[in-house]
């Protein structure tokens, strides 16, 4: 990719279903050799007072990619009035090399939910893994929670296991919960 790349979710609702949304840049099962020079933006919004309120965004998801590089931008924010956020920038079960030189934000805001948000995740709940991992950019996450018991997690990188790290860029994360 060296253009642009935009996926918008917004949802609103006040029932007892739930509100949901949901915003992926890029998904797919497999991909080979993943290269970006241009932008990728996700952004998700879910507003609501029913049972579930929940906005997730991707900017990059996939089972298994072999070779990612990014020189461009990525940025995937997901915010949430009266539930949960999750944000990721790249979440993949397993990265075979990752490259990146470029930018990556991520940012996971919720009132009266929790958030979470993750630069770089290699699954590592089920134990997957990234090969190599050269950052020379800047990945940043942040997480903020507003409201009473509420949490907000921010990671930069993780993964079940990452064979070799070299970092000579930034990796940023900043997480805030209050009331």
């Amino acid at each position: 990719n060296s253009g642009s790349i935009t996926a918008i979710a917004n949802a609103v609702g006040n029932g007892t279903y739930g509100t949901w949304g949901g915003a992926e840049g890029i998904e797919a099962y497999s991909i080979g050799n993943f290269v970006n020079s241009g932008n990728i933006t996700a952004i998700a919004n879910a507003v609501g007072n029913g049972t579930s309120v929940h906005a997730w965004v991707d900017g990059v998801q996939a089972h298994s990619i072999g070779n990612f590089v990014n020189s461009g931008s990525i940025t995937a924010i997901a915010n949430a009035v009266g539930g949960d956020t999750e944000a990721e920038g790249v979440y993949v079960w397993d990265i075979g090399n990752f490259t990146n030189s470029g930018n990556i934000f991520v940012a996971a805001n919720a009132t009266d939910g929790n958030a979470e948000a993750y630069g770089v995740w290699a699954n590592a709940t089920i134990g997957n893994s990234i090969g190599n991992f050269d950052n020379s950019g800047s990945i940043l996450a942040t997480a903020t929670a507003t409201g009473n018991n509420t949490e907000a997690d921010a990671v930069g990188v993780r993964a079940g296991s990452i064979g070799n790290f070299t970092n000579k860029g930034t990796i940023e994360v900043y997480a805030q919960s209050r009331f």
